[in-house]
């Protein structure tokens, strides 16, 4: 292949390469332009009738930048320069392309992956930097060669190897990389937190849930949080978000007028979990039901055992909580009235209803009891489509369709369960989660979110009930093959321990880890003196230098492939009892063997290789693989 060629395939490459890292975060023109200017200099490469002059390009740079600079804004400086940069990458393409304009290409690529991860380090940032480092790398070595000769041609072997080669210097990088990353302070993600960078609320579970609102949730497979903890029963994995007591007929919501103490801890084995919460858009924070203990940064304790942060966050979080797994909350309800409150306006039929249903019933128990089997009775079932959106959709919900999704079963027995008089109130979170037993945790998405009621008992406390019947298979996500599940898991593994080690790793890390290691030191588990333990950091680090520097010295001092078949050759002969000494040729060698069939081969070796090497040129795949092939038949 001509180096030319290479080189414009290799500026393509990363040039695509670096406009996959920040597409997501640009506008939709600017990302078809730069594609548009992309496939442009593909076809003036094609049709080298199509020349467009560098002025051109300058003016359009130009032209570019300066917009760009009037668009900054102090809560939008990112996306701006991102959406400049694909440009002139684009108009770079478009150049009959000297040695500073590929340097100036893979310039544009650096300054892409640079400015994605200013926005957002997501485990496929690692694919893009890894990808990136390699084609940099490789660039610039061929260009390198396009310094000693423009005109050369390089065969795919020799490609290989270049590519070989800078796949290695990468590799050998990677011990010094991870000290830095171990060592040096680092700002939480993402890198740099610009004022006006607010995540949109994807959650729903604010401070309010409206009839018909989860549905739109339950349809969205975005991961909300991963639980670290043991696996449990699955009737107990409910995550409490948010309590909310008041009910306009349509939607519920917290009050902030009754100030209830906090309950007591239900009785239970403690269950510990690490939650990884994703930015979702909200400020409440999830646990196993019942949490009597979250420990994290910013947090404030609401009524009803529910949690939240100060304000919205805007990166991964990581926090402790600690639960018992009870459907059961201890507390002394000292507002009765405020539980027991109705709708303005709410239809009389469904007061009839809960009489018919009630008839000779005297217990709270007992009515509880008999309106939480009421749905399952009835024959109501689950759906997501064609929800109840009239004026009135829980009486439309409860004397007509008999279809809703759990808002709605939750909504209609906690009114049910008021007009019998007995408090109730509505719990907002997620139901389930995929326990991923490679890693150890629960993986809950938006497909899990789910409303239940508790009732209050005065001789018991909060009860939970959760009349909303079995989900279909495609709602919670596990109407899919067991091959396709096992990669989906495999991929959000992978993204666990990149967002747990990566970049949730911080400066309360790294000094746990120093106290780690300086523990070991004045601790070791074999006995060494003091000067040593003084010593071993330096030994380790002078290891470390040698270990790198070692490598590199080794691939520089490498001898080419046609001596090391040489040296083969004598050792396999040597191993026959023919000694060659370093002033002897390789044609006067053979010539001393007695063995007629092994002084046959040798030679067949010998002349093989002498007419490979006598062309001047490199020894391929396939020369190289014959020639040790003869070596092994002797």
């Amino acid at each position: 292949m001509r180096l030319e060629a290479v080189l414009n395939f290799l500026a393509y490459t990363c040039a695509a390469a670096a406009f996959a890292c920040v597409f997501r975060h640009v506008h939709w023109f600017f990302a078809a332009a730069a594609a548009g200017l992309f496939l442009l200099a593909l076809y003036r490469d094609k049709k080298a009738t199509l020349i467009i002059p560098r002025w051109l390009v300058n003016v359009l740079s130009l032209a570019v930048i300066l917009p760009v600079l009037l668009r900054l804004q102090p809560t939008r400086m990112i996306e701006p320069l991102l959406e400049a940069l694909v440009i002139l990458l684009g108009l770079k393409l478009l150049e009959t392309r000297k040695a500073r304009d590929h340097l100036q290409i893979y310039l544009l690529s650096l300054l892409l992956l640079v400015g994605s991860s200013l926005l957002s380090i997501s485990a496929i940032f690692l694919v893009h930097f890894i990808l990136l480092s390699i084609l940099l790398t490789t660039s610039l070595m061929v260009l390198t060669h396009r310094s000693q000769q423009a005109d050369m041609t390089l065969s795919m072997e020799h490609l290989g190897k270049i590519l070989k080669s800078s796949a290695l210097i990468c590799l050998l990088a990677l011990p010094l990389t991870i000290v830095f990353f171990l060592v040096l302070p680092r700002i939480p993600h993402p890198m740099m937190h610009l004022p006006g960078y607010e995540m949109e609320a994807r959650s729903g579970f604010s401070d309010r849930v409206t009839l018909g609102e989860v549905s739109t949730i339950q349809l969205d497979r975005s991961v909300v949080f991963r639980a670290v903890m043991e696996p449990a029963h699955e009737k107990s994995l409910y995550w409490r978000g948010i309590v909310l007591d008041e009910f306009t007929g349509t939607t519920w919501r917290r009050s902030f007028q009754v100030h209830q103490g906090q309950p007591g801890a239900p009785r239970g084995k403690e269950v510990h979990q690490v939650i990884y919460l994703e930015p979702y858009g909200g400020h409440h924070l999830f646990a196993l039901d019942k949490p009597i203990f979250v420990r994290g940064e910013n947090l404030r304790m609401l009524p009803g055992l529910t949690f939240s942060l100060q304000d919205i966050p805007q990166r991964k979080l990581r926090y402790t909580a600690k639960s018992v797994a009870s459907e059961l909350l201890p507390e002394t309800l000292s507002h009765h009235h405020h539980y027991l409150q109705l709708p303005p306006s709410h239809a009389p039929q469904i007061r009839r209803l809960v009489d018919e249903v009630l008839a000779n019933s005297s217990s709270h128990l007992e009515k509880m009891e008999r309106l939480r089997h009421f749905f399952q009775a009835e024959g109501f079932t689950y759906t997501l489509s064609e929800l109840p959106v009239s004026d009135d959709p829980l009486k439309d919900f409860l004397l007509k369709t008999k279809e809703g999704n759990c808002e709605y079963f939750a909504s209609a027995l906690a009114l049910m369960l008021r007009m019998a008089d007995i408090p109730s109130r509505v719990v907002g979170g997620y139901r389930g989660g995929i326990y991923n037993g490679a890693a150890g945790y629960y993986l809950v998405t938006q497909k899990h979110a789910h409303v239940w009621v508790e009732a209050y008992i005065p001789s018991k406390g909060w009860v939970r009930l959760d009349p909303t019947p079995s989900m279909p298979l495609e709602t919670l996500g596990r109407f899919e093959s067991p091959l396709s599940h096992q990669f989906r898991l495999a991929i959000d593994t992978f993204h666990f321990y990149w967002a747990r080690f990566v970049i949730n790793y911080d400066l309360s890390q790294q000094i746990a880890l120093a106290e780690a290691a300086r523990n070991i030191l004045a601790n070791p588990p074999f006995p060494w003196d003091r000067t040593t333990r003084q010593m071993l950091p330096f030994v380790g680090g002078f290891l470390l230098v040698l270990l790198i520097f070692g490598g590199l010295a080794f691939l520089g001092n490498r001898p080419p492939m046609e001596k090391r078949l040489v040296t083969k050759f004598s050792r396999r002969l040597a191993a026959h009892g023919y000694k060659r000494s370093p002033q002897e040729g390789l044609e006067e060698f053979v010539n001393r063997i007695q063995e007629k069939d092994l002084r046959e081969a040798s030679r067949v070796f010998v002349e093989e290789l002498e007419r490979a090497v006598y062309r001047d040129q490199q020894l391929s795949r396939e020369q190289t693989k014959r020639l040790e092939l003869l070596i092994r038949r002797l």
